[in-house]
């Protein structure tokens, strides 16, 4: 699916968590550390915005606002939720529960809160 994100190396590469030599295991059979969450939605994030002319200067982290920080809209939301689905193999997030709020759509969102919501979406 083409949508403009850069591919992040191999499809193995991108999908795998390696524990030992030879041995992969997906995430929809592993469980991904908070941490390591971090770190490779952060390297989604700048992907994305690595050619966008932003004022935001910092490290994609926790606290870093996908709106208010890097500038995001709603094409940009849609964007990234591909991306995670597509980097972590997974199609089946109900992202809606990240969006939404008492039936509306939230107004902003932080790395942080999507680092929970795909740890607590793990088997």
């Amino acid at each position: 699916m083409a949508c403009g994100i850069p591919p992040q190396g191999t499809e193995s590469d991108r999908l795998s968590v390696g524990t030992s030599a030879g041995e992969q295991r997906f995430m929809s059979d592993a469980k991904y550390e908070k941490g390591r969450l971090l770190t490779d939605i952060g390297g989604i994030l700048q992907n994305m915005t690595a050619d966008w002319d932003t004022s935001f200067d910092g490290g994609v982290t926790a606290a870093t606002r996908l709106i208010g920080d890097l500038s995001f809209e709603s094409i940009d939301v849609v964007q990234f939720i591909v991306a995670l689905e597509e980097h972590f193999n997974r199609r089946d997030f109900p992202f809606e529960k990240l969006l939404m709020q008492d039936g509306r759509y939230v107004e902003e969102l932080t790395v942080g809160e999507v680092v929970e919501f795909l740890h607590q979406q793990q088997p």
